[in-house]
């Protein structure tokens, strides 16, 4: 908690300024009354939520927010695949190849002609994914959580096909 004494009022306020990633925002201003409010009081008007860089402005708190300008997508993406993904998965071509060897397994029965692929199909082949990243890093949790996650969502799919639920749209149940 940050106090000053508001150039606007003219006395003594408590100022609360909480950071959430990284960036600080005043979250309540408290006067010697006991008045609290939920921003920034500034005259007669009361500015909910406030950013800090406003308080600065306004002579409420002594540091101003830090600038966070935002990284455009595909650099983001660019970034995620060449640094912690990688280094969780390993390379990326090396992975994909054990990936294509799973789905290999999982989809040559559906290269027959009148085969389809199925929901339950799709929910095999994310496993299948999660497993090849597992091969790499067995301790991910995240990747364990995922199989599991895949695996109640093929008991779903099955569940729901049992009940004859309805699928909106053009979408085709081939099981059916």
């Amino acid at each position: 908690m940050t106090k000053k004494k508001s150039p606007l009022l003219g006395k003594k306020i408590a100022v609360t300024v909480e950071t959430k990633g990284g960036v600080p925002r005043v979250t309540k201003v408290s006067t010697p009354k006991g008045n609290n409010f939920p921003g920034v009081c500034i005259a007669e008007h009361v500015l909910p939520q406030q950013t800090a860089d406003n308080a600065v402005l306004r002579g409420l708190v002594d540091k101003p927010a830090p600038t966070v300008t935002p990284k455009p997508m595909l650099q983001q993406a660019q970034e995620t695949i060449s640094g912690p993904r990688e280094q969780e998965y390993g390379n990326k071509l090396q992975n994909f190849s054990q990936i294509s060897m799973i789905w290999q397994g999982i989809l040559a029965p559906k290269m027959l002609p009148d085969s389809v692929i199925t929901p339950e199909d799709v929910a095999l082949l994310m496993i299948g994914v999660k497993m090849a990243r597992l091969a790499k890093s067995p301790d991910h949790f995240d990747s364990i959580l995922d199989v599991a996650g895949y695996a109640g969502c093929y008991s779903h799919l099955q569940e729901d096909r049992s009940a004859g639920k309805e699928l909106l749209g053009a979408t085709v149940d081939f099981r059916r």
